[in-house]
């Protein structure tokens, strides 16, 4: 067992992901890492408090018919690409310095392939590929 266990256990689990643009012509792929618990969890805060900006005064009422839901996801999807899209040659800092600058860089299409990418990062990790769906 490692000295420091710790340090494993916090190390990013990363997977090479193609980006939906192209630089000067070439494929750009880039790691993108599994969010930490607690990086979700920011992620999910912030994702509700843009979208209860969005509305300003007006925040719909459970029961209102609204696009609540299609506006905090799109949140949400920018806020994971802002946290899991790494840098190429250290995947411990982020791509993009701030959430404005992925909504800027990317349009909502690349942004929607963007988030099924990252579904298919953490179904990729490690520890659950060789769990067997059909085992109840």
């Amino acid at each position: 067992m490692s000295d420091n266990l710790y340090a494993q256990m916090v190390q990013k689990w990363s997977m090479p992901v193609e980006m939906p643009f192209k630089l000067n012509g070439e494929t750009v792929i880039l790691p993108m890492v599994v969010l930490s618990g607690r990086e979700l969890y920011e992620a999910k805060q912030k994702a509700e408090a843009d979208t209860r900006a969005s509305y300003g005064k007006d925040i719909p009422k459970k029961d209102e018919i609204s696009e609540w839901d299609q506006k905090f996801n799109d949140q949400l999807a920018y806020w994971t690409i802002f946290y899991s899209v790494r840098q190429p040659d250290d995947i411990n800092k982020k791509l993009f310095p701030t959430k404005e600058a992925v909504m800027e860089s990317l349009t909502s299409d690349q942004a929607g392939i963007l988030s099924n990418s990252y579904m298919t990062v953490q179904l990729n990790q490690p520890w659950l590929i060789h769990l067997d769906n059909d085992d109840p």
